[in-house]
């Protein structure tokens, strides 16, 4: 039995998931549907988002992921697979990370005559291009079948730190529902005790937010593997007065 994910930006409210889960219940029955999260807010955030998870799943699994604002135009509608996954989704970066860390993967431009026959919408892909296409995969097709390959998927420009002697200047990539930032610094980059230094403000570095006092801000390396600062029990978000962008200076 396969598994198929599924992320969007659709909300709750007003059965747009539904419906794609309908068409992949329809064309693949034996299909587990699992929902991550219908609240997804931009592509940037997105292809972080997936990062999260989508390496948890077992092999075979299709990861269905929807934040389309531009349905409707030329964009590319994609499937693509890395390491015995499958992706299906629009080709608008939101699958940068994959491509990134695995750039051997395969990607193939839907082509809708290789579905099977349904109306299809102009403003909604997701259940008339995406979910037949993602329940085709589960069912075991060949990627191939389903179009012709992509050699050049949208990338996302996400920046990357920059190395000075003794130090590394990073900046927030993302700020994430509990307001802890994350910085485009790998773990792996940084000495045994890093000096963290945010808006002229030296952070604690920990392990484990039990490390630092009740409403005290730490650095550690996060769940993704990068730089993350926070603050115990608080928002670090609020507590620095910073945006996506604002950078961050590790001294070795």
């Amino acid at each position: 039995m396969a598994i198929i994910t599924l992320a969007s930006d659709y909300g709750t409210q007003d059965g747009y998931p539904a419906a794609v889960k309908g068409v992949l219940k329809t064309l693949s029955p034996q299909s587990e549907i699992m929902d991550i999260t219908h609240r997804l807010s931009s592509i940037s955030k997105t292809a972080l988002v997936l990062l999260r998870y989508y390496l948890e799943f077992p092999l075979g699994t299709v990861h269905l992921v929807v934040i389309d604002p531009t349905v409707g135009s030329s964009r590319r509608a994609m499937a693509g697979q890395s390491g015995g996954r499958f992706f299906v989704g629009p080709d608008n970066g939101i699958f940068t990370k994959i491509t990134d860390e695995a750039p051997n993967s395969e990607w193939v431009e839907i082509d809708p005559a290789n579905l099977p026959s349904r109306p299809i919408s102009p403003t909604f892909h997701g259940r008339d291009i995406f979910a037949p296409a993602a329940a085709l995969l589960a069912n075991g097709v060949d990627l191939v079948t389903l179009g012709r390959p992509i050699k050049d998927p949208v990338r996302l420009s996400i920046p990357r730190p920059s190395r000075e002697p003794g130090k590394i200047v990073g900046e927030i990539i993302d700020i994430d529902s509990f307001g802890n930032l994350i910085i485009n610094i790998p773990g792996n980059d940084l000495g045994s005790r890093p000096k963290v230094v945010l808006e002229r403000n030296e952070i604690a570095f920990a392990r484990s937010f039990a490390e630092v006092d009740r409403g005290s801000p730490l650095a550690y390396i996060g769940s993704l593997g990068y730089l993350e600062i926070a603050v115990n029990m608080g928002r670090a978000s609020e507590y620095f007065v910073v945006t996506v962008g604002s950078k961050v200076v590790v001294e070795l």
